[in-house]
């Protein structure tokens, strides 16, 4: 058995097995190690519909009831395709060389109560954001929470000031085949 790791294309795997050196050394080859690299056109389409998932995932926000960490009504509801975008984001880092990347999770506070309260709010609605997406399985490794307190003078109501976002951070230097 030749056991073959390392980041190869099929193409790539395939010449291997087909090389008459490696016939002539072993009888089967072991590919289970191999990252598999997706072919070019594919590559493009992944990489596409990668930055379309760090867009959308970006743009989520979940909003929290007054001087609460309780989700406001039907914000649960948003979680399903936050959780699926995720999801796919996981599957698609390794082949594209964006593994490992984080999501970064920030809660924010309005300006009602004092600095401190507020403080600890963002930060316990950022928690609850994470708590939430670990208990639907996403790898707690992946995310980091974290609270800023409140947006003080924005042009945002009050409403629009009590939320979470997601920022996800992964490095642009994967390799490219």
């Amino acid at each position: 058995v030749l056991t073959v790791s390392g980041r190869l294309t099929e193409q790539q795997l395939a010449q291997i097995r087909a090389d008459s050196w490696v016939k002539g050394l072993a009888q089967t080859v072991d590919d289970h190690a191999v990252q598999r690299i997706p072919p070019p056109d594919q590559r493009a389409r992944d990489e596409a519909r990668w930055r379309t998932l760090v867009d959308e995932l970006q743009r989520a926000r979940f909003y929290f009831a007054e001087n609460s960490s309780v989700l406001e009504a039907g914000e649960v509801a948003r979680l399903t395709a936050t959780l699926n975008h995720l999801r796919e984001l996981v599957a698609l880092a390794p082949g594209l060389g964006h593994d490992p990347f984080q999501i970064v999770i920030t809660g924010y506070a309005d300006t009602t109560g004092n600095d401190s309260l507020n403080a600890r709010l963002s930060r316990d609605r950022a928690q609850r954001v994470r708590e939430l997406l670990i208990d639907n399985h996403i790898d707690p490794a992946l995310l980091i929470g974290m609270g800023v307190g409140s947006l003080g003078s924005s042009s945002l109501d009050a409403e629009q000031k009590r939320f979470a976002a997601l920022q996800v951070i992964f490095s642009k230097s994967g390799n490219s085949e």
